[in-house]
């Protein structure tokens, strides 16, 4: 967009290429072709919401098609039809409640003060083996990744990146934590083209590697993301795999999508979340994951590597679908190569509901589409 860099660095107060024609109409002026920009705006990403701050709780707060959000505060929200009496809204509210334990979460649904459970990546609550509902299981475009904070000399080099992405065990994570509800990365380039985002399990060659480092630095700073709870078990597994290597390990919780993020955390050596593209579009997975310019904003990589910022430059502006392949391709090789972030999984997105609900679908985006969601028989 046209002035964003402008005022992402604090040159401009606004972004010149935002001009607001009306209270339901925007114009926006681009700097240089961009044939994904249309999939930004059509994904969460792109959503337009009220600036952080302005607007927190209380009613009217957003609505995006047939709900609007009414009411919210860290420990969930709850939405109401954008018309009352409309027919695009077929329920009165949809009320959302963030569970840290998934087994509490499952016990709530058993005694019936939840009608469905979403989970990301976790194996589902023992409480609900048994009872009346249905469930959904299926593969999604997100990742869990490992990323590496470039500016420190030691993993500039990328020798720390290949180490980890040898020394991960994908399979154990997979089974022995998550319960099988997760596959190993990989990027759809085409309907015809898929490519691995990971290494083998290699402890010798992660040794050879490690050996390059850690002379440099023995005690490592792991950020882990708060807003997924399963990351802290395996958070457990990376700093066991590197305590083994004699390596100290400073863990700090955070919620790393929150604004009041800083631009810049300067003690991250590792940071660990879940990334969700904007969209499946391959700009739309590698820009703001690696982009040096949203360094501090959508990664915390501070990855300045030449030639990957040539290849993410003409991915976004060519648009020739075969050259975006081509590019593609070579950037995800690149990656893999020399690995400025580490690709853990893809989580499964699962879904338990109570029988009597229906038209839930769940998005690969690792979302759930509950716009036309309702309950089969009156309550």
């Amino acid at each position: 967009i046209a002035g964003a860099e402008d005022f992402r660095n604090g040159l401009k107060n606004e972004i010149a290429g935002i001009y607001i024609i009306n209270d339901e109409t925007i114009a926006i002026t681009l700097r240089r072709p961009f044939p994904a920009f249309e999939d930004y705006l059509a994904e969460p990403g792109g959503y337009i919401i009220p600036k952080p701050g302005n607007i927190s709780t209380g009613t009217n707060v957003i609505g995006v098609g047939p709900y609007r959000m009414k009411w919210s505060d860290p420990s969930g929200l709850v939405l109401e039809p954008s018309n009352p009496g409309s027919p695009d809204a077929f329920l009165d509210s949809l009320r959302f409640v963030h569970y840290t334990n998934t087994e509490e979460a499952g016990l709530a649904f058993e005694l019936g003060k939840l009608d469905l459970i979403t989970l990301l990546g976790e194996p589902p609550p023992k409480f609900i083996a048994r009872g009346n509902y249905s469930s959904q299981n299926s593969i999604t475009d997100t990742y869990v990744i490992l990323g590496l904070n470039n500016q420190h000399g030691f993993q500039a080099g990328q020798d720390f990146g290949r180490a980890m992405s040898f020394l991960l065990d994908r399979g154990s994570i997979i089974r022995a934590i998550l319960g099988g509800s997760a596959a190993q990365p990989t990027i759809k380039l085409s309907e015809s083209m898929s490519f691995p985002l990971y290494d083998p399990f290699m402890p010798d060659s992660a040794a050879y590697y490690l050996d390059k480092v850690i002379s440099s630095t023995k005690t490592l700073t792991l950020y882990v993301d708060s807003s997924y709870s399963i990351l802290g078990k395996v958070a457990r597994y990376l700093e066991g795999q590197l305590q083994n290597r004699g390596f100290k390990i400073i863990e700090k919780k955070i919620n790393l999508g929150l604004p009041v993020v800083p631009r810049t955390l300067n003690d991250i050596d590792l940071y660990l979340t879940t990334y969700i593209p904007v969209s499946n579009n391959t700009d739309c997975m590698f820009y703001p994951l690696l982009s040096s310019a949203l360094s501090g904003e959508t990664n915390f990589l501070h990855y300045d590597d030449e030639a990957t910022q040539v290849f993410l430059d003409n991915l976004r502006s060519e648009i020739d679908p075969d050259r975006r392949l081509s590019i593609a391709s070579g950037l995800a090789q690149s990656i893999a190569f020399s690995p400025p972030v580490v690709f853990l999984y893809q989580p499964h997105l699962s879904i338990f509901a109570k029988a009597d609900i229906s038209g839930i679908v769940g998005e690969r985006s690792g979302y759930l589409d509950l716009r036309s969601v309702f309950i089969e028989v009156e309550r």
